[in-house]
């Protein structure tokens, strides 16, 4: 094993497709601060959904809502499932500061753009974890 800096940005909540753990993987998806604050005094922090791609060294960043503060996403492989390692779902919740609503947000794991989002009637947690489980 080694370790290898891939981005110096502040980033947490690493996930894979899970059914690749503790194999070679080409995809890993993160949470991280963009920017951090806002001018005028106030601070305000902004969250960014990366996708980092080990083979080409690559990250693109999600085109998601700036008032949207993200949670940990989780990786649900396509019922189809296929041979592209990243064709699934991210899903997860977050908090949109402009409504005041929590939101469970489900992104193609592909391309990182929105498929739903589920409006919940209260905020959630930030911090809340989640994790997906296929039926047995």
């Amino acid at each position: 094993m080694t370790t290898e800096r891939r981005d110096d940005r502040s980033q947490e909540f690493p996930r894979i497709n899970e059914n690749l753990t503790g194999s070679r993987h080409r995809f890993g998806y993160t949470v991280g601060l963009d920017d951090g604050y806002l001018s005028g005094g106030v601070a305000a922090m902004r969250t960014a959904l990366y996708k980092h791609d080990f083979q080409t060294g690559f990250t693109a960043v999600a085109n998601l809502d700036q008032d949207l503060l993200l949670g940990e996403m989780c990786f649900v492989p396509a019922p189809s499932g296929g041979h592209a390692e990243d064709n699934g779902i991210l899903m997860g919740y977050g908090y949109h500061r402009g409504r005041d609503e929590g939101q469970l947000l489900l992104l193609d794991a592909q391309t990182c753009e929105p498929v739903a989002t589920v409006h919940l009637p209260q905020r959630v947690p930030m911090g809340f974890h989640g994790n997906w489980a296929p039926n047995t």
